[in-house]
């Protein structure tokens, strides 16, 4: 009996050897497969920003013909469209439909123009020192005046209250 039971203990301990040895190679696998992702996710990176570097010199050489060439038609396309003093300035919207273009900050400065409800105009910058209370028929409120640049040219202040970052109507007006 006892030559059963040592060879029994024998195979059990061969048993959990082998269990151990399976589980250290399936862990080194896996081990191995994740460094092989990592090491391509790395190579590819390196990959885009190598053309990335490659793409920003050929953007930055300002003495290509073509890249001129290019910002040539580019400013005339902007120029076309009454864009072009748009482009290097904050857009504004009109919010208030025939909301007036003045030649200086203040109600009783000359009207330049009236402009219509969603018009877009480049914000210039520069905010009067002093606000303006106004009633506008449903609120009053009490803004600035902001000197602006309309697409046809004309530059003047109109008041603050009247314009914004993004085309919506502003409530409270009376029409």
């Amino acid at each position: 009996m006892s030559g059963t039971s040592g060879s029994f203990i024998k195979r059990v301990e061969y048993g959990v050897y082998g269990v151990i040895i399976f589980s250290f190679l399936l862990w080194s696998v896996s081990t191995c497969n994740q460094s092989d992702e990592e090491a391509g996710e790395l190579a590819e990176r390196e990959a885009l920003s190598s053309e990335i570097k490659k793409d920003s010199a050929q953007v930055n050489d300002t003495r290509s013909p073509v890249t001129d060439s290019i910002r040539l038609q580019q400013a005339k396309k902007d120029t076309e469209k009454g864009s072009a003093q748009l482009a290097e300035y904050s857009r504004l919207y009109i919010t208030i439909d025939k909301l007036k273009l003045r030649k200086l900050p203040g109600l009783k400065s000359e009207v330049i123009m009236e402009l219509k409800l969603f018009e877009e105009v480049a914000f210039l910058n520069e905010v009067s020192d002093s606000t303006t209370q106004l009633n506008l028929g449903y609120e009053i409120t009490d803004e600035p005046w902001v000197k602006v640049r309309h697409p046809k040219g004309q530059v003047g202040w109109v008041y603050g209250a009247g314009v914004n970052y993004y085309p919506k109507k502003r409530g409270g007006v009376m029409d």
